[in-house]
């Protein structure tokens, strides 16, 4: 069947009025938009599934557009963005190659090649990537690659044709493969790095069952850092694979020269930005990392590279970062606002994150120790009017899980920890003692408009399986800074600003430096502690001076 052609030249210039509006830099009416793709999606008869696969992005422009709002909302004039451009563009120049013509998938007679291809989308800290694999004449032949931060906002189904159409033209070098028939496997394990470790096999070792170990292996590698390395070591990867491609190469055929030709270029860049060497040690080791990942020595570990980091630690001073301090008074002040205001009631949002600065503060807790705080019986103890004891499964320090305990004293006043967590207690109905199979889960959790619009916890236990999660830093780090400011407090502070201001505070108080670094779980001889988290105030630092003279 064919699109009439009456119907044909008005929905053609339609897209084509649409595209000239884009490329001059026009706004276009979003009810053009969405009729136009609708005439695209009715011709569906004619074009087959290419109707439906070269409109998504049309579609996710209206709904972005209007999703929420009035319907006046489609009145309203905005600008196209290129994705949604590319399709228009695409009916334009392929309109007659499927108006009737041939259905977008045909069923194969002679298969000559098969080829495996995945796509991996989009995570917290990746942008994502595509990769495939084939054999010919018992030789393994890769392809792989990342995605832009353009293309990883699409659909799955989009990044997957997309890495069928990517390692189709990597691998059809020289069109080796024109005029042949060819099977794709998508959605296949063609993780790239597993391929690598596969080609790495003797002759007659690449097994199934082999195989399939090399996937529960790279698990096994994984684990051997901790997420939050891996989560900037991916990062740096990332960037380096980026400019490995730009230079036109695969990043594992990286030689220790060109190794070291990046680190020049990303020391430079740090010296222009002001940033100090800990950009080129982290790229580095990140390369050295990935290349582990397939069992290569990496070309970081060359001397060429060894001498450009020694340089950039010698040449590269970072511009320091102020970070103030709150004061015990300043606490009792933010927490006196928040929680004693009898004519404001604070909602248990704001009672669970001040208590978790009281908290972090008192018990010399990071962020991420903080979100470990687990309220079951066992993991939080609490001695009443006398001391918390929190066991903290994981910390920074503690990338093995053996486990600490972090005891935190009453101190009665606004601020008491111990009073504070047990009035968050009740004000939340926390269960402490879950039943079996069931995770009581952290203090710092997600909460959500009851009936009466009081706040109560989105989940009070869940099942140990799929465990309760606590409150991300994205959501913790700006709401405690509205806070501060609602207080009156405009110093610039942190989430980590808290375990300093804490162990300043005791050490300024008398406390033993020893204990304070044990309850802060910083090492023996750390260098950091003293530097950079204990801050002497000016009356203590001049006292060294009369010191000096006290015989006069």
């Amino acid at each position: 069947m064919w699109v009439p052609e009456g119907k044909r030249v008005a929905a053609r210039a339609r897209v084509a009025s649409a595209l000239a509006a884009y490329q001059a830099h026009e706004t276009v009416r979003v009810r053009d938009i969405a009729s136009i793709a609708g005439q695209l999606l009715s011709m569906s008869y004619s074009f087959g599934k290419i109707a439906v696969l070269m409109t998504r992005r049309l579609g996710a422009w209206v709904a972005s557009h209007t999703a929420n709002l009035p319907p006046s909302a489609f009145d309203r004039h905005h600008r196209l963005d290129a994705s949604s451009a590319a399709e228009l563009e695409f009916w334009l120049t392929a309109w007659d190659r499927f108006d009737g013509a041939r259905p977008l998938w045909r069923p194969p007679h002679m298969l000559s090649v098969t080829i495996n291809t995945d796509a991996a989308g989009r995570s917290d800290y990746h942008f994502g990537g595509w990769g495939g694999w084939t054999s010919e004449r018992g030789e393994l032949r890769l392809a792989a690659g990342q995605w832009t931060f353009d293309t990883a906002k699409f659909s799955s189904t989009y990044l997957e044709l997309r890495s069928m159409l990517n390692v189709l033209e990597a691998l059809n070098q020289g069109g080796r493969w024109d005029g042949q028939r060819i099977l794709i496997r998508t959605d296949m394990v063609a993780n790239p790095v597993r391929a690598r470790i596969i080609s790495g096999l003797a002759p007659g070792q690449n097994t199934a069952h082999i195989r399939d170990l090399t996937s529960r292996m790279l698990s096994s590698f994984r684990s051997a850092k901790a997420a939050g390395t891996w989560r900037v070591y991916d990062a740096r990867w990332l960037q380096f694979s980026k400019w490995c491609a730009g230079q036109g190469f695969d990043p594992y055929d990286c030689a220790p020269a060109t190794a070291a030709s990046y680190l020049q270029e990303l020391t430079e860049s740090a010296r222009q930005h002001g940033v100090g060497p800990q950009t080129i040690e982290q790229a580095s080791a990140a390369v050295t990392a990935h290349f582990s990942l397939v069992g290569r020595p990496s070309p970081m570990q060359h001397p060429l590279a060894a001498l450009l980091r020694e340089a950039a630690r010698r040449t590269l001073v970072p511009r320091r970062r102020q970070r103030e301090l709150l004061t015990f008074d300043e606490l009792e002040t933010f927490v006196a606002f928040h929680l004693l205001d009898p004519a404001a009631p604070p909602s248990l949002e704001v009672r669970m994150l001040v208590t978790g600065c009281v908290l972090a503060f008192t018990g010399l807790l990071r962020f991420d120790d903080l979100s470990r705080v687990m309220v079951h019986h066992e993991l939080l103890r609490v001695e009443p009017g006398a001391a918390l004891e929190i066991h903290l499964w994981r910390s920074k320090t503690d990338q093995r899980a053996d486990g600490a305990d972090v005891t935190i004293g009453a101190t009665g006043g606004l601020s008491c920890p111990v009073a504070l967590v047990e009035q968050l207690f009740a004000a939340g109905a926390y269960n402490r003692f879950p039943g079996e199979g069931e995770d009581a889960g952290p203090l710092m959790r997600a909460v959500t408009p009851g009936t009466d619009g009081a706040q109560r916890l989105q989940q009070v236990t869940a099942p140990l399986a799929s465990p309760i999660p606590a409150l991300p830093y994205s959501y913790v780090y700006p709401r405690v800074t509205e806070l501060l400011r609602a207080a009156g407090i405009t110093k610039k502070v942190g989430t980590h600003s808290f375990r300093a201001s804490g162990a300043t505070a005791a050490v300024e108080g008398g406390a033993d430096r020893t204990l304070v670094r044990k309850t802060g779980r910083w090492a023996e001889h750390s260098k950091v502690f003293e530097k950079r988290y204990v801050k002497e105030s000016a009356a203590t630092m001049a006292a060294v001076t009369r010191a000096m003279t006290f015989r006069r």
